[in-house]
C-alpha cells in the first residue's frame, strides 16, 4: 500500500491495482465561499486524470466535498466509481446530477465496504458536520491498517472507537473549520498508540508549521509525494541498539543471532576474511604465471598467510569468485530528514511541479483526455 498526500485532508491511497482518492480538493472553489481562502498549494491537474475504483468523502466541507474535483473524477467514467459519501457529501452530489457510471453510497459510522482485498469501516467523527465521519481502511493484500480522521475535534469517545496498534494514523493539525489544533492533535496522536503519525490538513489556507507538531513517531507529508511511512521517525531512531535489535530495526546475520556486538564483530571478521583471501590470490597469481614446469603443485608453493586454513581453497578460481562484503559501523544517531524544509512563506508551501511526476506513483493511469491542458491553475468553475 502507497498513499500520496493530494494536500489539505485529500489522499490518493494505491494497493494494487486497486486506487482510492479521499477528500479531493483540487480546486480553486473556495474561493466562491471565501475570497480570503485562496489555496496556497498549486493544482496538478495530472492527478486529476487518475481514474480511481472508490472515491471517500468523509464530510460536507467544501474542501472535502468539492463539486469541481469531483465532477472531473466523475463525469462520463467509463469504469463504475464507488463513493462513499456522509450523508450530507451525499446530498450534494445527488444535486448535482454528475453524469457517469458511479455507484452514491450514503455511508456513516459503522457502515463497512469491502471492494476486493480493501474494506473500509466508518468510525466516530466529532465536527459541525452531524454527518460526518472518520475511515479505518484494512489492507489484506499488504496487511496494513491505516486510519484517517478527517475533520474531528479531540474527544474521548472517538478514541475509544479506534483499535489500538494501526499502522499508521492521519490526524489533522491546523484547528481550522471545526478540526482539532496542533496541542489536541498531539493527546489525540498519544491516546491512539498507533506505529506512525502522519499529521495532515495543513498548509493549503495556513502557515501550520507541523515541525511543531510533538509527536516522536511522526511522518511530515510533502504535497503530491507518496508518503514515506515505512521511514524511521524520530523515536525508533533514538532506541538503544538492543532495543531496535528487539523491534526488527536492525538486522542481525543469521550466523549471528545473539548480540547486537556480535554480530558487529562478525562483520568484521567476514571483511578480514576477504582481505586475507585477496592476499593469497596476489602470492598464488605469481606462481601461476611462472614458467617453472616443475610447481605444477600451487597449493604447495604457496605462503601461510595466517590462518589461511579457516578458508580451504581447492582452487584459485573459487578464491577469486568471492565477493567483498561491505562493512559500515552502524551509526544509531545518524540524523534523517523529512518533509519539507521551510513553512514560513507563502512561497514555501508552494510545490511548482518541477519533480511531482505521476511516475512516483506506481500503477497510477493516466488517461489522454486532458493532455491539452497545460496550466497548473485550478480552474474557478
Amino acid at each position: 500500500m502507497k498513499t500520496v498526500w493530494l494536500g489539505q485532508g485529500g489522499l490518493l491511497i494505491i494497493s494494487g491495482k486497486l486506487k482510492i482518492v479521499v477528500d479531493p480538493y483540487l480546486s480553486n472553489s473556495m474561493r466562491l465561499v471565501d475570497k480570503t481562502m485562496k489555496r496556497r498549494v498549486k493544482v496538478k491537474k495530472k492527478f486529476l486524470r487518475v481514474k480511481p475504483d472508490m472515491i471517500i468523502i468523509t464530510n460536507s466541507h467544501p474542501d472535502h466535498a468539492d463539486m469541481m474535483t469531483l465532477k472531473k473524477y466523475l463525469h462520463k467514467t467509463k469504469q463504475g466509481t464507488v463513493v462513499l459519501a456522509s450523508e450530507k457529501a451525499y446530498d450534494k452530489i445527488y444535486r448535482e446530477r454528475i453524469a457517469g457510471r458511479y455507484l452514491n453510497v450514503m455511508f456513516e459510522e459503522g457502515d463497512e465496504w469491502t471492494l476486493k482485498h480493501i474494506r473500509v469501516k466508518g468510525v466516530r467523527c466529532k465536527t459541525d458536520d452531524k454527518t460526518a465521519f472518520g475511515v479505518i481502511i484494512e489492507d489484506s493484500m499488504s496487511s496494513k491498517t491505516i486510519y484517517i480522521a478527517g475533520n474531528t475535534l479531540y474527544n474521548k469517545y472517538l478514541v475509544q472507537d479506534i483499535p489500538k496498534g494501526i499502522d499508521v494514523a492521519y490526524i489533522p493539525i491546523s484547528g481550522q473549520y471545526s478540526t482539532m489544533n496542533m496541542d489536541d492533535a498531539q493527546r489525540f496522536a498519544a491516546d491512539l498508540e498507533t506505529k506512525t503519525v502522519v499529521p495532515f490538513h495543513f498548509g493549503m489556507f495556513d502557515r501550520v508549521d507541523p515541525r511543531e507538531f510533538g509527536c516522536k513517531n511522526k511522518i511530515i507529508p510533502k504535497v503530491y509525494k507518496v508518503i514515506p511511512v515505512d521511514a524511521e521517525t524520530e523515536e525508533t531512531l533514538s532506541l538503544d541498539p538492543k532495543e531496535r535489535l528487539a523491534r526488527g530495526l536492525d538486522e542481525v546475520p543469521a550466523k549471528y543471532p545473539r548480540t547486537y556486538k556480535e554480530a558487529v564483530r562478525a562483520e568484521k571478521s567476514e571483511e578480514k576474511a576477504y582481505l586475507m583471501r585477496k592476499q593469497l590470490i596476489d602470492s598464488l597469481q605469481k606462481y601461476v604465471e611462472c614458467d617453472d614446469p616443475t610447481m605444477t603443485d600451487v597449493s604447495m608453493k604457496a605462503p601461510k598467510i595466517g590462518t589461511s586454513s579457516m578458508f580451504p581453497v581447492s582452487s584459485i578460481e573459487e578464491i577469486e569468485g568471492a565477493e567483498a562484503p561491505v562493512y559500515e559501523e552502524p551509526s544509531l544517531d545518524a540524523p534523517i530528514t523529512i518533509g519539507d524544509a521551510s513553512y514560513e512563506d507563502d512561497a514555501s508551501c508552494v510545490d511548482d511541479g518541477a519533480d511531482a511526476t505521476v511516475t512516483d506513483v506506481p500503477d497510477v493511469e493516466i488517461s489522454s483526455t486532458d493532455d491539452t491542458d497545460s496550466s497548473d491553475e485550478a480552474p474557478l468553475e
